[in-house]
């Protein structure tokens, strides 16, 4: 699949994913992912390229909720990212001591996901906790020429 998008997808949740990156695990308290953008596959690896895109997460300062991502890339699924923007992952304004809120994360130990991420070119801004994260055994993160600028 390859996309080419210039479009601003703010308050949209828009999944590309054979599988739910992350199940709702009371078990492993591991709460449902609220994602702008969730990249998925089951065992097969999906592979996405997308350039130019702008990502806004933008939820309300009153939001405190440890999964929120402006994108997320597990179940083996790739994402090449080129010249886009990630921002506002997370409640920013203003800013809280909320666990919440990464711009672009690729995997997740707690449930075992893998994703892989390549960035190149990109901007990820103004996010509660981390600008980008990739977690858990067998991710893969390639980044190159990123500004990462957390929130003010």
């Amino acid at each position: 699949m390859r996309a080419n998008l210039d479009v601003n997808f703010a308050y949209l949740h828009f999944r590309l994913s054979t599988t739910s990156c992350q199940a709702n695990d009371a078990a492993k308290g591991v709460k449902a992912p609220q994602s702008v953008i969730e990249i998925c596959g089951a065992t097969t690896g999906v592979k996405v390229a997308v350039s130019d895109l702008i990502v806004e997460g933008n939820w309300p300062g009153s939001v405190c909720y440890d999964s929120l991502y402006g994108i997320l890339v597990g179940g083996g699924a790739s994402l090449t990212l080129t010249g886009s923007t990630v921002e506002k992952a997370g409640a920013v304004s203003p800013l809280s001591g909320c666990q919440g809120g990464i711009g672009v994360q690729a995997g997740n130990q707690t449930t075992g996901q893998v994703g892989h991420v390549d960035l190149s070119r990109d901007t990820i801004e103004t996010y509660q906790k981390n600008g980008i994260a990739i977690k858990g055994a067998g991710s893969t993160g390639d980044i190159d020429h990123t500004v990462v600028t957390g929130a003010a």
